[in-house]
């Protein structure tokens, strides 16, 4: 990987085109004289006190682009609702189980497959990089999320030695667009965010402005009902079977008489015993009556709908059998994964563009981020290998003329290609063909040979051999074809994209000739020549 590394150059740009400042990699924006005063600034708490009218205003001042107040009451909705911290928890940790990689970008060259494997070397190195997808998954209530980046110093490898996350908070929304976020430093627009100096992950759980665009904003309704319901449910409990207590004072009492007697009454409510002056008295009602039953009907309502919009269901957050079958919870499960694919394709576009593209670029692998190399979450479902291997066997057997590719075979299955001497199951030592490429399926051209050798009963070759031997070698070959002119093709977009003219571009060809991935071609060649040198000594000996 050394050898992939230059010096970057100084005009470095960012995925977009901007040009890259040196205080970018040397410093914070944070800790800019405008901006340090962010982290010595305590969060409000705008549930106290709150009522719809004022959740209505507080999220319309949002859409004129401070996102302060909608953020802290964010903050305050998750803490103090464990029924939804749980299920923004489930929804935000789900992306940890996904395998990842680093890929080249589509129709790679030989080289660009170097750069991705060089790439992924260096984030190897990033320590973290878990906590990293969990902050940026806080994108998803929220609507955004920013992380900021601290570079390590000049030498031979750049890499981020800080990912920190960033309060949302922090952040406001330009007065011209509302769509770009600004850092707060008391303009009116913000100042603009570093290139190179944040990972900003906007998450569209619904479309419209970035303001509107989070999940808690959906959420904020059934969250107020439920916090009212749980409320009014407290307040019934406490004087629920309690009797009514009224005390009589006679006439003429004082304020220390009085208070006297109200101490009596609370007294005898809490501990069912109480003292007071001759004279006064107290009398006992009839207990309050009532039931819980609405008031958790409409705390049970909140949840189902809060998991329903988080997680696309309500079953894996509610033990009451619903007696529905398996049917709904296997629906729901699909609907999960649906949401989980959503929340892949989002997040690594987000990391290709400000982690993976970046490191390259800093590290002199890269300068167009059209060909940058691309993190890549392995989203697809296992699959049962014996059913697919029948299915396999089934398709390309005799007759069938399926023609199916090894890469496709393997991209279905995730079993990866053999690097160079590897050990591999199966054809084992004796897989022919360069290193990585996959083994030459010779059962076909074994059983011509066996046949034109006349071993054991001597078989009859049938009149139409000739074709379908020829087919079968195609067959064969087909892979190794595939795989030249999926190189050939690289470099040719890699000669256009340089402008190159036909003499460089075969200047070129001559220059990838010995790294072709022909051993497999090559074999296949060689078995097929010996075929048919057997099948003509057949023939003659048969009187053909």
């Amino acid at each position: 990987m050394a050898g992939l590394l230059r010096t970057a150059a100084a005009a470095l740009a960012d995925y977009f085109g901007r040009p890259v400042a040196p205080k970018t990699l040397a410093a914070r924006q944070t800790e800019g004289a405008t901006t340090q005063a962010l982290a010595r600034t305590f969060a409000g708490h705008p549930v106290r006190g709150l009522t719809p009218e004022r959740l209505a205003g507080l999220l319309e001042g949002a859409e004129s682009g401070d996102l302060t107040q909608q953020s802290e009451l964010y903050l305050d909705m998750e803490e103090r609702d464990p029924h939804l911290h749980a299920e923004m928890a489930k929804r935000r940790r789900a992306i940890l189980s996904v395998p990842w990689s680093i890929e080249p970008p589509r129709d790679p060259s030989g080289k660009e497959k170097r750069q991705a494997k060089a790439v992924a070397e260096l984030l190897g190195g990033i320590p973290d990089l878990e906590d990293v997808l969990l902050d940026l998954m806080d994108a998803v209530g929220h609507g955004f999320a920013c992380l900021e980046v601290t570079w390590s110093g000049a030498g031979t490898e750049r890499l981020p030695v800080h990912i920190e996350h960033r309060p949302q908070t922090w952040f406001q929304l330009d007065q011209g667009t509302r769509t770009q976020l600004r850092l707060r430093d008391g303009s009116a627009d913000g100042a603009e965010l570093w290139p190179y100096g944040w990972l900003t992950h906007t998450h569209r759980a619904r479309s419209g402005y970035l303001a509107r665009a989070g999940l808690y904003r959906v959420l904020a309704w059934p969250w107020i009902m439920r916090q009212f319901s749980l409320r009014d449910m407290a307040e019934w409990l406490e004087i629920y079977g309690l009797p009514m207590r009224l005390g009589y004072y006679p006439s003429g009492a004082g304020s220390t008489e009085k208070a006297t007697l109200f101490r009596a009454v609370r007294d005898l409510g809490r501990h069912a015993a109480g003292i007071m002056p001759e004279g006064m008295r107290i009398d006992l009602l009839a207990a309050a009556e009532g039931q819980a039953d609405p008031f958790l009907a409409m705390v049970q309502y909140a949840d189902a709908v809060m998991s329903r919009a988080i997680l696309g269901g309500s079953l894996s957050s509610t033990p009451a059998a619903t007696g529905m079958g398996s049917g709904v919870a296997d629906l729901q499960g699909e609907v999960k994964r649906d949401l989980l694919l959503s929340d892949a394709r989002q997040v690594q576009s987000t990391l290709g563009r400000d982690l993976v593209y970046p490191v390259a670029a800093l590290n002199g692998l890269v300068d167009d981020p059209r060909r940058a190399p691309v993190w890549r979450f392995d989203t697809r479902e296992p699959q049962d290998l014996t059913a697919f291997s029948t299915s396999l066997q089934r398709l390309t057997a005799s007759g069938m003329g399926a023609f199916i590719p090894v890469a496709w075979v393997r991209e279905q299955t995730g079993i990866p290609e053999p690097a160079g001497d590897e050990p591999t199951l199966g054809a084992g030592a004796s897989r022919p063909g360069a290193a990585g490429e996959p083994a030459v399926p010779a059962d076909e051209i074994t059983a011509l040979a066996a046949a034109a050798t006349g071993r054991g009963e001597t078989p009859r070759l049938p009149p139409d051999y000739a074709e379908t031997h020829t087919a079968a070698l195609a067959r064969l070959a087909e892979p190794a074809m595939l795989a030249m002119a999926a190189a050939v093709r690289g470099e040719l977009d890699a000669a256009l994209a340089a402008g190159e003219d036909m003499a460089s571009f075969n200047a070129r060809l001559l220059g990838m000739y010995p790294e072709l991935p022909g051993g497999s071609l090559v074999a296949v060649l060689a078995e097929g020549l010996a075929a048919a040198d057997l099948a003509g000594r057949y023939d003659i000996d048969h009187g053909a």
